[in-house]
């Protein structure tokens, strides 16, 4: 038999999401380092910067460009995610023509087209994952000592987190990166040294997540297996679960808060829950009301600190008169992201940030589903939407370079694993 030439070695092969990648052996094994170093710094990220994110997620895409520059074209299907990101940036563009503040817009608007590329570039590039011993023992030993250090810092109080960041203590951000971390850790230690280590290590990330006292975190981890759950239920609706996630938290969620904000600002000032949490629906309703006074086009992206009132001072007093805490209308954003989208861009950029992300759930579901992945997946895809709905804001780009890496990790390895199974029917 005549040995095969080396360009047969290449060819394109799908990924149902953006493009077709011609991979080689060789790209594939530095793609797949390369993986797994970033994603195993991603937890050393998680715990002494979390902003630290964002670079390291640029550096992925870039490096993972870099080795498929000339080995990628687009897919057919690219039109739809492509035409509804862009039609999104065209909306946030225009937003600045009605804005409080033109020259914030503008340069919100430019961070919002550096997302949608990053995000474009991730999508398009991704070479196949596939995570061998070796790596999955790095990222075993990127998660043991992270938690670790995480629980020896808060029950000892060594306060190491704090002092190796810039800017205060990063725990408040830590809980959430964990959260979206776990579940594709789960998948590839699972998948390596079986059920019992990877339980093991998911214990002691959970219990590091529980020691921070991060109730968004909780939470979101609640809700995550919950939609897991559910998925495990209704197997054939995966994609469809996907898609109502989205629309649930991107516009039934900032449209109920809309319905009921009159209700939701006097609880906040006579409840008697905790100063933090009547604080954070003091500022929803505050947003909420702000945003029907510009229902359609909204104040302009990025403006959210500018509207009117934003630094109005709220008192939340005890049962027995004493002041439990005060908080401004708007400290920095609403700390609900879809919420943000609403009073910024109004219903029309809703929509369209609806549309985008519907897109991108459904596609990423499709991709999964073969592969046996979508139930972390659905997780993920919650657990996300929760944490962005109750604590950041909706340009904050360290949040959403980490969401962009989970679900990297996880496409890559549904396409690995599909692929793996196409080739092992075809030899039967």
């Amino acid at each position: 038999m005549a040995p095969v030439p080396a360009k047969a070695t290449r060819r394109f092969q799908t990924n149902d999401f953006a493009a077709e990648v011609r991979v080689t052996e060789k790209v594939r094994i530095y793609g797949n380092v390369f993986t797994v170093l970033v994603f195993a710094g991603s937890f050393a990220a998680a715990v002494l910067s979390p902003q630290a994110m964002a670079p390291l997620v640029m550096l992925y895409a870039l490096g993972i460009a870099v080795l498929n520059w000339r080995n990628f074209k687009l897919a057919p299907k690219s039109f739809l995610p492509i035409a509804a990101g862009v039609s999104l940036l065209a909306w946030a563009l225009a937003s600045a023509l009605w804005s409080l503040d033109p020259g914030l817009s503008l340069e919100r608007s430019l961070r919002l087209f550096l997302m949608i590329a990053l995000a474009a570039l991730v999508a398009i590039v991704l070479p196949n994952v596939r995570v061998g011993k070796r790596g999955a023992l790095i990222i075993a030993g990127a998660i043991f000592c992270a938690s670790g250090l995480i629980i020896l810092d808060t029950v000892l109080g060594l306060s190491i987190g704090p002092h190796l960041a810039k800017g205060g203590d990063p725990y408040d951000r830590t809980g959430p990166l964990f959260v979206l971390l776990l579940l594709p850790t789960f998948t590839i230690i699972d998948g390596r040294f079986g059920r019992k280590v990877s339980i093991s290590l998911v214990f002691l990330s959970v219990a590091a997540v529980l020691l921070l006292s991060n109730k968004a975190s909780v939470l979101a981890l609640i809700l995550g297996l919950g939609a897991w759950i559910v998925y495990m239920a209704l197997r054939r609706f995966g994609p469809q679960l996907a898609v109502a996630a989205i629309l649930v938290f991107t516009v039934v969620q900032p449209l109920g808060v809309a319905a009921f904000h009159s209700q939701i600002g006097q609880w906040s000032l006579s409840s008697n829950a905790e100063s933090g949490i009547r604080h954070r629906a003091y500022i929803w309703a505050f947003s909420a009301e702000k945003a029907l006074e510009r229902p359609v086009f909204g104040w302009g992206i990025g403006t959210s600190r500018a509207v009117p009132g934003g630094d109005t001072k709220a008192t939340f007093l005890r049962p027995d008169g004493t002041i439990a805490g005060q908080g401004e209308a708007i400290p920095l954003h609403p700390h609900n992201a879809f919420l943000q989208v609403f009073l910024e861009m109004g219903l029309v950029g809703m929509g369209l940030v609806a549309l985008t992300l519907s897109v991108a759930a459904y596609r990423f579901a499709r991709l999964l589903q073969p592969a046996g992945l979508l139930g972390p997946g659905i997780a993920f895809i919650v657990a996300a939407l929760t944490i962005s709905s109750i604590s950041f804001g909706a340009w904050q780009g360290w949040w959403v370079s980490a969401q962009l890496l989970v679900g990297a990790l996880l496409t890559g390895l549904a396409r690995t694993h599909t692929r793996a199974v196409g080739k092992a029917e075809s030899v039967r």
